[in-house]
């Protein structure tokens, strides 16, 4: 009796162990035929990608061919600005067009936000005449560019063509700033006039500016090759050196200096003016030697004198 009660006893268990075994082995997964497996809600894909494709995370600020006519062959250099709103580093990817035509891409890494706005230079070289609509993503320069002889190769069908801007014109430039380089002079000294000159155009050109001594035109240069989309484009330089002393109004084409010329004799005397009016010693550098070498010289030698009588010496 109790050999079968402990014999059913190991039937019943041996029973639960396969069962058991069994449903443990039936639940293990076949790896897959990648050797990986993906858990809920794990995402796959490249990352660190070269460039950010989101819209609306770089933006074409400006577009300009450098200028507005050309010969076929000749290379032009397109300059397209480029800015981000983003806060964090954001690729770059911009791309030249001509009538629609793409050109060249150009691509980025990530750059930091620090680093906008940036400048993307494409060379581009017309094959064939006619008139180009420049574009770099899609965003068009504000004025085409002519290429050869347009009236031989197009046809009277393209009458909705607009027309190529003119050349630069004088309008497009202004003197934004005047200054001399010494205010202060003796007679028959020489200081030079500097003008800043900006052009608000999309293409280089050159311009004239006048020097105005009290009103009065006194000279005028051509300055040329005044490059446009920067605050100043080119500088020009008139050395003006008056006879008679006296105070003079300074200006180049209606802008004034900050600070009127003053010309007046130096108030040395003696042996210094004497050197001076030979041409030995200049009378500017004269007051400066005598002003950065001979006053400390002088202050010292005060300042050791007077310890030496307070000493008893």
């Amino acid at each position: 009796m109790n050999v079968r009660r402990w014999l059913g006893v190991g039937i019943a268990v041996a029973v639960c162990l396969i069962l058991v075994t069994s449903g443990v082995t039936g639940s293990v997964p076949e790896p897959s035929e990648s050797g990986s497996l993906e858990s809920p809600g794990e995402t796959t894909g490249q990352i660190n990608e070269p460039f950010d494709p989101r819209p609306g995370t770089f933006t074409v600020t400006e577009v300009s061919p450098g200028k507005t006519t050309a010969d076929v062959g000749e290379t032009l250099t397109v300059r397209a600005i480029i800015d981000s709103n983003q806060q964090g580093p954001v690729g770059v990817s911009v791309t030249l067009t001509a009538n629609d035509q793409e050109v060249e891409t150009q691509t980025t890494g990530m750059v930091p936000q620090s680093k906008f706005p940036l400048t993307a230079l494409f060379e581009w070289t017309p094959q064939e005449p006619g008139v180009y609509q420049i574009a770099v993503n899609d965003v068009e320069a504000r004025s085409q560019v002519v290429v050869g002889d347009v009236a031989r190769n197009t046809s009277d069908d393209d009458d909705d063509t607009e027309e190529p801007e003119p050349p630069a014109e004088p309008d497009q430039f202004s003197v934004v700033n005047v200054s001399l380089d010494e205010p202060e002079i003796a007679p028959g000294e020489s200081t030079t006039v500097v003008a800043d000159i900006r052009n608000d155009g999309d293409e280089a050109g050159d311009y004239e500016v006048t020097l105005e001594v009290d009103g009065e035109a006194v000279q005028t240069e051509r300055v040329p090759n005044i490059q446009p989309l920067i605050e100043v484009g080119a500088q020009g330089r008139f050395n003006i050196a008056p006879n008679e002393t006296g105070t003079y109004t300074i200006s180049v084409n209606g802008v004034e200096t900050d600070r009127q010329l003053v010309v007046e004799e130096s108030g040395g005397g003696g042996l210094f003016s004497f050197l001076g009016v030979l041409g030995f010693l200049p009378l500017g550098l004269l007051r400066t030697v005598l002003l950065f070498v001979g006053l400390p010289i002088l202050l010292v030698f005060l300042a050791l004198k007077g310890a030496a009588i307070y000493l008893g010496y």
